[in-house]
């Protein structure tokens, strides 16, 4: 069998166990109500890799072959069930790629694992219990059974596969209140059967659980409008090819920037008035491919004639398009009344479009950039890959309803450049509230409501709120939760539905003061869709209020224990503190890190001492700054360190009137430190007014939680963190100390006999402060990385939907105070 033969065999396979579940798949819903494609988005991303994969060339190579399986299956990909399988046909078919000759074992461990790591590569806060889970449990199999026949080796994944979709009934709370599995795992476990039975040239057996899909999302890239000449895009291929520097290169020469990819290769979109120049950057550090140079003054020129040989009347150029998903064209027609001015392009034929359809939508609208409008949680990753994949820059609002989308259209300018735009529709979206009503498929439980089929249940922001045995109930429902503290509340009307004038005037009379308009969108399933403003904030914010990551530094000191803060995100940066051994200083994380620390302090005769930067340290942190309009800096507490201090004697010295950089007090340190400033950098991304940021910092500080156990309290009494007689009996006792901090200083929470019952109540803690429904936890270690590994482990089984965001060791001034086998764990849960 021909490496051509081997992946249309393997994908045709897994098309057709797809197509035999489209339905079934479908049908398993968590969320009772019929509109879960899951099983249509995998199928249909199957049959665009088999597409592809059906025009390779016979004799095509294996590296071939995965090039064209990569980019089918992105452009063909539905929902973000099909845009997570794209990432694992990319992981897999590059695996493969790099292999020769007859598939061994250790080849398909390889493969497995490739798609397993691309998934969770692509995916910004996974989430296990879905298919992400099924394909890494898969891909552990593989590798521990790599010392079997391939064929046994396959039924063992496949084996793998069936429990851990079984498995998935238990790791989600929607999934086990509503009784199912996962629909995203249980397709995927599908399509591996169907692949492996087509590469065995056999039917596949199905063996399909009910389930129930959950998808995660992404950051989406995008570019700005250009005021220069040529538009240039081009491929770099090569090992060295280093895409922050390259974007920086790149950055001199123009604008509208895009560099997007994945190791080796990047594509690279600039809007520049010297094209030589930035092939010539490229050339320096990889091999250039697919170059395209195009004048945009003359394709301007070029299209307008090309219009009026048509007949058709040429379209200005203007700086903003809009491309609105949705399959209702009731919706189509409101968005383009809405918008005057400015052209609206609908993005595919469905409300689940694919990756490429979108994709197609962008290069066709007549504009600078393009605003995408996803108006569903499961376009929304779809839509970010298209924005990448375009030729004309496009920014994605990751809005979750039509309703959103066109309480968000009223504040598009047709005169602003798309980034403007996009930013202002931005900091909107975050704060609306969106609702709707629809009808249930089943019986089930979910968020503490009990649901009959037939009933209509009133949703607002996902989850269930009330279920009612008419219609008009479960509107007025949602309309008086929606109106509540609103300033406005669009409703979108639904295909059949129909409104009485008294249940509009009842919601008025119920709530003077909210302005309640009502549009006939004529969307299917949904008798009411509606979108609610709320009234502290006005439905237009003006842009330059707003903070990003673009114009926002983020300054921490090295007690953050991390090596390098801006190779995480490039806003950020790091003033580092001193240790000493004896006469010799060493700055942490420059000077010395922490494998050559914990080696020094093994064989040291005394404690080394450690030191807060100066004033003057900070000083030229900050004027290195300049081009910032802001600075948020996060020292360690000050109730343990100068350090924040120090911080705010030079911010007073290049910032007299306080207007650019602002000291927060932390009150933590280490891994408590960093979630805290990763949410900050989360709410920078999308942009955020500055007292919205602020309101969200108190409130985080308030809700993070830091646990910590050390071998000995030696190395904390010597630093005098806590007293003589407390590190004696501990230490007497043979007791492991478990602490936290409290308003910034250590305190004692425990003591524990044994690593067992310090993980134990590790575990404790995690499930107390775990709560909530966005939950992010980090993980440090002072040489103990095994220890720091089972703590891992223990999160991802209490707490399945937490994200990690951080995995790492103790650097030298926080490891002094803690001393080797300190273990410890952050989480910051909130609503």
């Amino acid at each position: 069998m021909t490496p051509r033969e081997r992946a249309l065999a393997l994908a045709r396979g897994g098309q057709a166990a797809l197509d035999a579940n489209r339905r079934r798949i479908n049908d398993l819903n968590v969320y009772p109500v019929p509109d879960g494609d899951t099983g249509s988005n995998l199928a249909d991303t199957a049959a665009r890799l088999v597409d592809g994969l059906a025009g390779v060339p016979e004799g095509a190579g294996p590296a071939e072959i995965a090039r064209t399986a990569s980019r089918a299956a992105l452009m063909g990909a539905r929902g973000n069930s099909g845009v997570i399988l794209s990432q694992m046909i990319r992981g897999f078919a590059e695996s493969l790629g790099a292999e020769a000759g007859v598939i061994t074992p250790a080849a398909v461990a390889r493969a497995f694992r490739g798609a397993s790591d691309a998934a969770y590569g692509a995916v910004r806060q996974p989430v296990e219990g879905t298919m992400l889970t099924a394909i890494r449990a898969m891909a552990d199999r593989a590798e521990q059974a790599s010392e079997l026949p391939v064929d046994r080796q396959l039924a063992e994944v496949l084996e793998a596969g069936d429990a851990t979709v079984l498995a998935t009934r238990e790791m989600l709370p929607v999934l086990r209140d509503a009784g199912v599995v996962d629909a995203g795992a249980a397709g995927l476990v599908e399509l591996v059967r169907g692949a492996i039975a087509g590469l065995q040239g056999r039917e596949p057996a199905t063996a399909l659980p009910d389930a129930a899909a959950s998808a995660p999302t992404v950051v989406p890239l995008h570019a700005e409008d250009s005021q220069y000449r040529y538009c240039t895009t081009f491929l770099v291929e090569g090992p060295d090819v280093d895409a922050a520097a390259l974007e920086r290169e790149m950055e001199r020469l123009g604008d509208s920037l895009l560099v997007v990819g994945q190791p080796p290769t990047y594509k690279v979109h600039v809007h520049t008035d010297d094209p030589g120049a930035a092939l010539s950057r490229a050339v320096a550090v990889g091999v250039i491919s697919g170059v395209d140079i195009n004048d945009m003054h003359e394709s301007i020129r070029e299209r307008s004639l090309r219009l009026l040989d048509s007949g058709v009347e040429a379209a200005p150029a203007v700086p903003v398009a809009l491309a609105v998903v949705s399959s209702a064209d009731g919706v189509l027609a409101a968005f383009r009344h809405m918008v005057e001015g400015v052209e609206v392009v609908s993005a595919g034929d469905s409300g689940n479009p694919s990756a490429g359809e979108i994709a197609a939508a962008i290069d066709g609208a007549v504009a600078g950039g393009v605003l995408v409008l996803p108006n569903n949680p499961n376009v929304v990753l779809a839509a970010e890959h298209a924005a990448t994949a375009g030729a004309r820059p496009a920014r994605v609002v990751p809005t979750r309803s039509p309703a959103a989308g066109l309480v968000l259209a009223r504040s598009i300018d047709p005169r602003a450049p798309l980034d403007s735009n996009a930013d202002r529709l931005a900091a909107i979206n975050v704060r609306l509230r969106c609702g709707e009503v629809a009808a249930a498929a089943r019986d089930a439980r979910m968020d503490g409501v009990s649901v009959r089929a037939g009933q209509y249940m009133a949703v607002v922001e996902g989850a269930l709120r009330s279920a009612h045995d008419t219609v008009t109930g479960a509107i007025d429902a949602l309309l008086n939760e929606l109106a509540e503290g609103a300033a406005e509340v669009t409703v979108l009307r639904g295909a059949g539905a129909s409104f009485d004038a008294a249940r509009l005037d009842r919601a008025r009379a119920g709530h003077p003061g909210v302005v309640i308009d009502e549009i006939d969108g004529g969307q299917p399933l949904y008798p009411v869709m509606a979108c609610a403003v709320p009234a502290a904030s006005a439905p237009v914010r003006r842009v330059d209020a707003l903070l990003t990551a673009a114009t926002t530094a983020i300054v921490l000191d090295s007690t953050v224990d991390i090596a390098d803060p801006a190779a995480r995100h490039e806003n950020w940066s790091m003033v580092p503190l001193t240790v000493s051994f004896g006469d010799r200083s060493y700055r942490d994380y420059v000077d010395i890190g922490p494998e050559e620390f914990y080696e020094r302090l093994q064989a040291a005769r005394e404690l080394p001492r450690t030191a807060a930067p100066s004033p003057g340290t900070w000083q030229t942190a900050f004027e290195r700054l300049q081009g910032c309009d802001r600075i948020l800096v996060m020292p360690v507490s000050s109730r343990v360190s100068a350090s924040s201090q120090s911080a705010e004697i030079a911010a007073r010295v290049v910032d007299p009137g306080g207007d650019r950089i602002r000291v927060l007090e932390t009150h933590s340190v280490s891994l408590g430190t960093l979630l805290l400033a990763e949410g900050l950098q989360r709410l920078l991304v999308r942009g955020v007014p500055e007292n919205e940021l602020m309101a969200w910092y108190d409130d985080a500080r308030e809700h993070l939680g830091v646990v910590f156990s050390v071998e000995t309290l030696t190395y904390l009494q010597r630093g005098g963190r806590i007293g003589r007689a407390q590190a004696m009996v501990g230490g007497m006792l043979r007791m492991r100390p478990i602490l936290t901090l409290r308003d910034g200083e250590v305190a004692p929470l425990r003591r524990v006999r044994g690593r067992r019952r310090a993980l134990a109540e590790f575990e404790r803690f995690l499930r107390e402060h775990a709560r909530g429904s966005d939950v992010h936890v980090a993980v440090v270690h002072a040489a103990a990385p095994e220890a720091a590994e089972e703590l891992v482990g223990m999160v991802r089984r209490v707490a399945p939907r937490a994200v990690i965001d951080h995995v790492g060791q103790l650097g030298a001034v926080v490891g002094t105070h803690g001393g080797p086998g300190t273990l410890g764990m952050a989480v910051l849960a909130q609503p």
